[in-house]
């Protein structure tokens, strides 16, 4: 029975990873190693950036899903280049993928909530400039860790009642790792 089982799981390992060399062959490009850098808000004298991984181009009928990808750092410290690899991950599978920056807080002048605007103002930017960057606007998954999960999660509940925007700032799907730990963080002071 384990040998049995050991070349299944060879098969399944096997088709994979012929899966995954057909999904490069069908995307003719690989991703970049180094995104296409965007300024996607500019908000208290700051521009805030988007860092785009795409590979190959979509047929001219089909536009490609998207991803937001927000790092954690108790919304006080980090960087888009933490999510790269992840970006890049995706971008190898066929998706439009765009690390965020957004305000880290202070407690003072920037707190949570002004990096909760940033991150729907990130996905409403993609909405809006879908056709440049060839991706579905109805596509966009919003992906984060710790902090992160909290942006992405904010972003998909919480529409920002004083934005005149009319295009909206929440994702249509959410991937959530490691939630953000307020209370282990509260014992600890």
């Amino acid at each position: 029975m384990d040998d049995c089982m050991k070349r299944m799981g060879a098969a399944v390992l096997g088709a994979s990873l012929f899966a995954t060399f057909l999904t490069s062959l069908a995307l003719g490009d690989t991703v970049p190693k180094e995104p296409v850098e965007h300024v996607y808000a500019v908000s208290g004298g700051v521009e805030l950036k988007a860092y785009v991984f795409s590979g190959g181009k979509p047929s001219p009928r089909q536009r490609r899903p998207a991803m937001v990808l927000f790092h954690g750092g108790g919304w006080a410290m980090g960087e888009p280049q933490w999510a790269f690899p992840r970006a890049r991950h995706f971008a190898d599978r066929g998706m439009v993928t765009i690390a965020a920056q957004y305000r880290l807080s202070d407690q003072k002048e920037v707190t949570p909530l002004e990096a909760m605007a940033d991150a729907r103002a990130v996905i409403r930017w993609m909405r809006t400039h879908a056709d440049s960057l060839d991706i579905d606007p109805r596509r966009i998954v919003g992906y984060g860790w710790s902090a992160g999960v909290h942006l992405a999660a904010s972003a998909a509940i919480f529409e920002d009642g004083t934005s005149r925007e009319k295009v909206s700032g929440a994702p249509n799907a959410l991937v959530l790792g490691g939630p953000a730990d307020v209370v282990g963080a509260a014992r600890t002071e």
